[in-house]
């Protein structure tokens, strides 16, 4: 994105390697939690501040398990769906006020690496345009 000329907001829990994507894409790095309502509301509004709003959400964060139903921590369980499932929702709560505001063309897309495998996570895109791919922001 960085690349085509497009302004990076990047968020994650660990300062150090958050800084190094940051840097690469001369990208503003925020640290936070993406199942943190708050924390997402902070940096739509910081990169609304900044860059005069937000065109694009990528939520990409994401943890794995491992292990059986037998074994399986429940607590390991819920950190889980909180991360990959309620995140990405969050997310697109806490973005697509801002995205309307702007009255532009906005894509909101979940990323991860079953994504390729699941055409259901893989994009979940709004185009204020005539793009026949497209789905509603309220179906997100």
């Amino acid at each position: 994105m960085a690349q085509e000329g497009g302004r990076v907001v990047v968020m994650g829990r660990r300062e150090e390697p958050l800084n190094a994507v940051a840097q690469a894409c001369d990208g503003l790095a925020v640290v936070g939690n993406t199942s943190n309502l708050a924390d997402l509301e902070r940096i739509v509004a910081m990169a609304t501040e900044r860059f005069g709003g937000v065109d694009v959400l990528v939520a990409n964060a994401g943890v794995e398990l491992f292990g059986s139903v037998e074994t399986v921590a429940l607590e390991d369980w819920r950190r889980v769906f909180e991360t990959n499932l309620e995140g990405a929702m969050l997310a697109a709560r806490a973005v697509i006020p801002a995205m309307r505001a702007r009255s532009r063309r906005y894509c909101a897309c979940r990323v991860g690496r079953r994504a390729v495998r699941c055409p259901v996570l893989r994009v979940l895109s709004h185009h204020q345009g005539r793009d026949a791919r497209s789905e509603p922001v309220d179906r997100l």
